[in-house]
């Protein structure tokens, strides 16, 4: 685990079942494309998640349960180093995919109908290049940190103004990613 300047990383432990059927979803299914990302973008509390748990008749309600127990094992260690973060819930959820080219430009995760206090990365796999997470000084222009994630990172930080990050092109492969909010 490491904390610097108000980033939190810790290497989980892989849950594999819950990370594959994520990636076999947003494989099968079309997503939005913005104007500062370059990949498929799913919000997962929209998805029929039945198409992802098929035979377990599991809810999205459980879904988005699964996923959030995931982000909250390690939120104490966060927490711990800055105790008066107070976020009490998971606000929203999407499924990230960034193939080849795919990337996501310099922007803040805070905006005025969006009430985001910290914003977590959870790594849904390995195997491909490229798809660094960058930190900026807050003028958007300096890289200050990076961080290589492996299969299980979460990474929690600040939504505002002060965090300014991106994801570099995926260079090979595939790279998938849950981001969520916590208000």
């Amino acid at each position: 685990m490491d904390v610097i300047n108000g980033v939190t990383v810790v290497k989980s432990a892989p849950n594999d079942e819950l990370y594959t059927r994520l990636i076999e979803y947003i494989d099968h299914t079309k997503g939005v494309q913005g104007s500062t990302f370059s990949g498929t973008n799913l919000d997962v509390r929209n998805v029929l998640l039945q198409e992802i748990f098929p035979s377990a008749g599991i809810t999205q309600t459980i879904l988005t349960k699964l996923v959030e127990a995931e982000i909250s094992k390690y939120f104490y260690v966060h927490k711990a180093k800055f105790p008066y973060c107070r976020p009490q819930k998971v606000h929203e959820m999407q499924i990230l995919k960034y193939e080849v080219g795919g990337k996501y430009n310099v922007h803040t995760d805070a905006f005025h109908r969006h009430p985001r206090e910290v914003s977590v990365i959870l790594n849904l796999n390995e195997g491909y290049e490229g798809g660094d997470f960058e930190f900026y000084h807050p003028n958007g222009k300096e890289v200050l940190q990076t961080v290589k994630q492996e299969k299980g990172t979460l990474i929690y930080f600040p939504s505002n103004f002060m965090y300014p990050h991106s994801v570099t092109p995926i260079t090979k492969g595939t790279r998938y990613s849950v981001i969520t909010w916590l208000a």
